[in-house]
């Protein structure tokens, strides 16, 4: 069974530019049947963040959660994504 995926994911800037980033997914815990995912996208050093897939139609659209702690500055970032 595969565990691992690497993908290139459409990326939507403030600006409202888009350009396409490659990210390399695995599942959180190979022995869960939740859909907890680490992420890392090497291109812009972002390394292992939590993605949890809330919904899905396998088809046409997912949700997803990811919350991560910026410890050089003691912020949390929280990010929801909906894919298309």
């Amino acid at each position: 069974m595969v565990f691992e995926w690497n993908f290139t994911s459409p990326l939507v800037y403030c600006s409202g530019e888009f350009d396409d980033i490659t990210g390399n997914a695995r599942l959180a815990n190979p022995n869960s049947t939740e859909a907890k995912l680490l992420v890392s996208f090497p291109s812009v050093g972002a390394n292992d963040s939590p993605y949890w897939v809330l919904d899905t139609d396998y088809e046409s659209y997912s949700i997803v959660w990811s919350c991560t702690n910026n410890n050089q500055n003691s912020l949390r970032k929280k990010f929801k994504y909906f894919a298309l």
